[in-house]
């Protein structure tokens, strides 16, 4: 069972209930459904098989050309050819041309190329939403996908708890670090004309070791325990120093921030302010102290964050009925979209957690029965 990161502060005999019954979260237990419906149904599937153009007759789409083994194979679809191939996020090239921004930590599997989107651009698809993605914040693992990529992973748990700080180059806080994380991307983009450069790039999350106690960090399996790659000093100002930062105002900010919490009110951006910094929080404290606590015990740590994103949320546009539309808003016959690789219905604005999960299953279900119908 993988830990719900979203309840952080389960008691124990919680989770080893949740073991024993090898529950299972964080997307599993609805993908296994659905691998099952799939397999019942005896539909086949193609392991290790990447989607490479689509086949037209005319502007029809008829069909996919894949790659497999080395081999292209070329699939003719009877109904139609319905494209869930996730957003672009791991493909440098697409994302240095639309995202709004840089994006270093994406904490999605390493297929998601953005394959969907440049077969569809290949048969004239309109593209929607291409600047915009589902941001949050992550951190570089020493560990690597299988195939070399990196890994990174989410750290919204580690920026909303008490005792936790995040600043930038300038050594400065420069957002409520319990906001939503969709909202921090845009501030992570802040450009200053005058130096030509993102102001808040790089960035770090700052704790104490009393944090490091209680919570466990990232990857860490136990608490008390920090990731190999957290730098540690025995003062703030050492601790700026080590990152490449200036630590005489990294001990300000601290000391600042540390003033605000013993006063109860975050004075620079209202970090505890509203309910949902408080949910983020840790539910051992009541009201503002959810999310706001002292960094005040040595040693400190700091962990370089990432510019990460759940997903891009931009793709080919779509008509109600889940058909892939041209520029002219005419649907491409034989083409269906859904997932992260459409152009998202709710733009840039993301709802939660698993809020790209009822689009995506939606317009599924919409596509997959009109092709049923009309291919």
């Amino acid at each position: 069972m993988i830990e719900d990161y979203y309840t952080p502060n389960l008691p124990e005999e919680v989770l080893a209930d949740r073991e024993e019954r090898d529950c299972r979260g964080q997307g599993q237990a609805l993908i296994g459904s659905l691998l099952k419906g799939v397999l019942d149904r005896g539909i086949p599937l193609h392991r290790e098989s990447r989607a490479r153009r689509l086949i037209t007759e005319g502007r029809r789409i008829v069909g996919v050309e894949t790659e497999e083994e080395s081999k292209i194979l070329r699939i003719r679809a009877r109904k139609g050819v319905i494209i869930a191939t996730g957003g672009f996020e791991w493909n440098t090239k697409l994302v240095n041309s639309f995202l709004r921004g840089p994006m270093t930590g994406p904490v999605s599997v390493p297929e998601c190329e953005g394959d969907g989107l440049l077969m569809a651009m290949e048969v004239g698809a309109s593209l929607g939403n291409m600047g915009k993605s589902w941001w949050l914040q992550s951190s570089q693992e020493l560990a690597a996908h299988g195939r070399g990529h990196a890994n990174y992973l989410i750290g919204n748990s580690e920026r909303t708890r008490p005792r936790s700080i995040l600043v930038n180059r300038e050594a400065k806080r420069f957002v409520n670090e319990a906001t939503n994380y969709n909202a921090i991307g845009p501030v992570l983009h802040n450009f200053d004309a005058n130096t030509h450069d993102y102001v808040n790039l790089p960035f770090w999350i700052i704790v104490d070791q009393t944090y490091v106690e209680k919570y466990r960090f990232f990857n860490a399996t136990t608490k008390g325990v920090v990731p190999p790659w957290a730098i540690t000093a025995d003062t703030i100002e050492e601790l700026g120093e080590r990152i490449g930062i200036d630590g005489v105002q990294l001990a300000k900010t601290v000391s600042t921030f540390n003033a605000d919490v013993a006063a109860g009110h975050d004075t620079e951006f209202g970090r505890g302010d509203s309910t949902y910094d408080q949910f983020w929080g840790d539910k051992d404290f009541e009201g503002v102290y959810r999310t706001l606590g002292p960094i005040d015990t040595a040693p400190f740590y700091a962990v370089k964050m990432e510019s990460g994103v759940l997903g891009t949320c931009g793709g080919p546009r779509t008509n109600a009925k889940g058909q892939v539309i041209d520029w002219d808003d005419t649907p491409i016959q034989g083409l269906y979209i859904c997932s992260n690789a459409m152009s998202s219905p709710t733009a840039g604005v993301y709802g939660g957690a698993g809020g790209t999960l009822g689009p995506g299953m939606t317009f599924g279900f919409i596509a997959g029965r009109h092709a049923a119908q009309h291919g």
